[in-house]
């Protein structure tokens, strides 16, 4: 049995269990509360809420919702770090089977819920900024710079001489920008990329600074062929008349869920997987981070990519940002690139894994497939 088999074995025994997976969103030692998702899969009931002393134990508050056959979703807000729950099955309460956690509440034992551990498989979520803002160290590559006005550009930097950064646009133009014109950062990261060269879509510059375990990153480099022309060519369909050839998913208003093994290593390549979600979490199943652990893979998800959203118009794009940033960002080994979604983004795997076969070396569709 190959690895790759294996893998696929362990995290499907995992999925198909009944469970109820959460996600802790946003969180940290000082911040005042957090986003709890539930997913409850393979439970062919007709009612199922969530009740527990963030809610005052109301049996109907919390219902989840049944987006797709037998998968079932919910989020809400909790105050403080730790709380009792129970689910409540077509009226009867039950401990949670996806999680072994139990606290006992004046002589009746409940699912217990620790928010403040965010990342259970590698301890206590280390503090910093909700939302990491990651750019590259890769001097080809096209970035937003923005200006001390407020204004941004896409370009690649050419050059810094003296107090001038000199800038490229896709369109072929120079922009030389003195450095009081631009934001600090950005002047910083110029200097540093002046004496680099750096390739596109090639392995990440090895760097010390990556965080790892489970966060929320937005990406700063737009995918050089993510145009909704681009797209619409590649699956060879007919684009409609109201989207324009250089329309494009703005990368500065999404958010990406990032799962960074903390034994990552960039001497080491190691492998992406890019998820699409059914859902607009697009965070990691949280049983499956030990088969990544162990098979050396690093997840990404666009956030706002569920099932409700366009699939030309967002989810294949934010997919395509995914996985170039994720590129420019680490070491990763360009054969151990997948892509792999659950229900309606199982599907949206089926039409891309054959139409972007360069870029990904297979497809992984859970409860969803396009024949």
């Amino acid at each position: 049995m190959s690895k790759f088999t294996a893998m696929m074995k362990r995290m499907f025994s995992l999925r198909l269990s009944n469970l109820v997976v959460m996600f802790f969103l946003g969180w940290n030692t000082n911040a005042p509360g957090a986003t709890v998702y539930f997913i409850v899969t393979n439970q062919a009931n007709n009612d199922i809420y969530v009740a527990g002393d963030f809610n005052d134990w109301n049996s109907t508050s919390f219902p989840l919702q049944e987006r797709e056959p037998n998968v079932w979703y919910g989020e809400t807000d909790v105050a403080g770090p730790e709380h009792a729950y129970k689910l409540v099955i077509d009226g009867n309460w039950q401990l949670d089977p996806g999680n072994p956690a139990t606290v006992n509440v004046d002589g009746v034992v409940n699912s217990r819920l620790v928010a403040s551990d965010r990342n259970p498989a590698s301890g206590p979520y280390p503090e910093g900024p909700q939302t990491e803002v990651l750019k590259p160290k890769t001097r080809d590559a096209y970035r937003i710079w923005t200006a001390r006005s407020g204004k941004t550009l896409e370009a690649k930097l050419d050059a810094v001489q003296g107090e001038q950064v000199i800038l490229s646009t896709r369109d072929g133009r120079q922009i030389r920008i003195h450095t009081n014109a631009l934001m600090p950062e950005d002047v910083a990261l110029a200097r540093s990329l002046d004496s680099d060269s750096g390739e596109l879509m090639t392995m990440a510059a090895p760097t010390d600074n990556i965080r790892r375990g489970l966060y929320t990153a937005t990406f700063t480099e737009p995918f050089p062929e993510g145009t909704m022309k681009d797209i619409y060519d590649r699956l060879q369909l007919d684009k409609p008349p109201h989207l324009k050839r250089d329309d494009r998913i703005n990368l500065a208003d999404e958010q990406f869920e990032l799962y960074v093994p903390e034994d990552y290593d960039p001497a080491t390549p190691y492998g992406l997987m890019v998820w699409i979600d059914a859902g607009d979490s697009g965070m990691i199943p949280i049983h499956w981070r030990s088969v990544l652990d162990q098979n050396r893979l690093i997840w990404v998800g666009a956030k706002n990519s569920g099932n409700d959203q366009g699939i030309e118009e967002r989810r294949i794009p934010l997919a395509l940002e995914a996985m170039y940033n994720a590129r420019l960002l680490f070491a990763i080994d360009p054969k151990r690139v997948y892509l792999a979604g659950i229900s309606g983004g199982g599907r949206v795997v089926s039409r891309m894994v054959f139409s972007y076969a360069d870029l990904f070396t297979g497809g992984i569709f859970v409860i969803g497939a396009d024949a």
